[in-house]
């Protein structure tokens, strides 16, 4: 019946694009879809239907986004609704959050995103639960946040890959430069859903939307030592974990150094141009924090055999099948020798993205899967046209050195099983990707303190 059915608003001047928002949720069960072409006809149907959750585009004629979520928000508080746009201002997000929108989703439309949050709205209002307004702001960093909260429930291992790549796909929307910090923050959040899983438990993780970062909130789960996680990560993390009496807050900001950069650049009142035809190149400092990061391996060091002992066959075909990933992977290689193409550096960025796919499911790789997926997008950005023959030969040699390195990692813990770290390699893997990157976009490697850190 109707009345059962979740009532959804499209509410957009385009009809290609309200056909492209009903065919992308068509899989998502008991949705019953009505459409608007301007703000006023937005605002009278939703006076006659009384739609559950409301898609909103803001430039539109007659009426816009702005006035008309205002209007219905005034009137029915309850109803969800959701901003589809093309405009990227972080003025705009805030001028709608302000007239009551609960949530934000850019053009084009990310299908897997979308689906996820009219899940989210959906389950929230299934669960009647209310909607957190700021006043019940959770994370203690700011109260600069969207009024609608995100819960995610981790009760399995599919949930903790689901959530880990969630959080990848929001942090490579705004950076897809590899980030030491956040590969640490990757390896805090498995270990803890992880020990949830372990001790029989469900953990419900909340989510606020700070615009361009968001705030992961959750309660600490027993038999979790709180002493144990500051001494383990709040040195490591510094000012982005908090934690206070039995709830921790976790912030992730990819746009933190960019920030930091501009506050420092209006200080001193410099604005530097990278001049790509001479040798004068930016600096990436690796200050103490960064560089103790890169040194040191997993607190809790894992043997190969008792690792490869608890996994099942089919993920042990999964890691044989990388041979042949392997073997193409030096092909594209000789090739790119031999003619350096846009084409084939896409190839062989297609190999680290199926790579980190199946490194990925071993659930107790996702920083090592994160930093191939960077690499991955980082070398798709490319334009070899813009490449001299020297930069071409390190950057065959670096991702040659890579490869190896892969192989060599799965040869150790999977076929010989002989290394008393499996996480031996990952803050090798991701330097050598920060390697790759300074080098391309001519940023050096400098350390803050004596310098003795060498990357290349």
């Amino acid at each position: 019946m109707d009345s059962e059915k979740i009532k959804i608003l499209i509410v957009d001047d385009i009809k290609d694009n309200r056909v492209i928002v009903k065919s992308t949720l068509k899989s998502i069960e008991n949705l019953k879809f009505y459409e608007a072409e301007n703000g006023i006809d937005a605002v009278e149907i939703t006076s006659e239907i009384k739609p559950d959750i409301i898609m909103m585009d803001i430039m539109m004629p007659k009426m816009d986004g702005f006035e008309a979520t205002k209007i219905i928000k005034q009137e029915y508080p309850e109803i969800f609704v959701m901003v589809i746009t093309a405009i990227e201002d972080y003025d705009v997000e805030k001028k709608m959050t302000e007239a009551g929108a609960n949530c934000y989703t850019k053009k084009p439309i990310d299908g897997d995103i979308l689906k996820f949050k009219i899940k989210n709205l959906i389950n929230i209002k299934n669960s009647k639960k209310s909607i957190f307004e700021k006043k019940d702001v959770l994370n203690p960093f700011s109260n600069e946040i969207r009024n609608l909260k995100i819960f995610s429930s981790i009760e399995n291992e599919d949930d903790i890959m689901d959530f880990g790549t969630w959080i990848v796909d929001f942090y490579h929307r705004y950076n897809t430069k590899v980030s030491i910090k956040f590969h640490k923050k990757l390896e805090f959040l498995y270990k803890i859903m992880n020990k949830t899983l372990q001790n029989g438990e469900i953990l419900t993780i909340i989510i606020e939307d700070g615009f361009d970062l968001m705030y992961v909130n959750f309660g600490i789960p027993r038999n979790i030592s709180i002493n144990l996680i500051k001494d383990k990560y709040v040195n490591i993390l510094e000012d982005d974990l908090i934690i206070n009496e039995r709830f921790v807050h976790l912030r992730i900001d990819p746009n933190k150094n960019k920030r930091k950069k501009e506050n420092n650049e209006k200080k001193i009142n410099d604005s530097r141009v990278i001049n790509y035809e001479n040798s004068k190149h930016e600096s990436l400092n690796i200050n103490e924090h960064d560089r103790v990061l890169l040194r040191q391996s997993h607190i809790d060091k894992v043997h190969a055999k008792d690792f490869v002992a608890q996994m099942e066959g089919v993920i042990i075909d999964e890691i044989h099948d990388l041979i042949d990933l392997e073997e193409h992977w030096g092909d594209y290689l000789d090739r790119y020798e031999s003619k350096a193409d846009t084409v084939i550096l896409i190839e062989i960025s297609n190999i680290l993205s199926k790579y980190s796919s199946v490194i990925n499911s071993l659930y107790s790789f996702m920083a090592l899967s994160y930093g191939l997926s960077s690499l991955s997008v980082f070398l798709r950005e490319i334009d070899t046209d813009s490449l001299d023959n020297s930069l071409n030969k390190n950057l065959i040699n670096l991702l040659q050195g890579v490869k190896n390195d892969l192989m060599s990692w799965r040869v150790n813990i999977f076929e010989e099983q002989n290394t008393n770290d499996i996480h031996y390699l990952d803050s090798s893997l991701l330097s050598s990707c920060m390697q790759i990157e300074s080098l391309l976009t001519h940023t050096d490697i400098k350390d803050d303190q004596e310098n003795d850190l060498e990357l290349f």
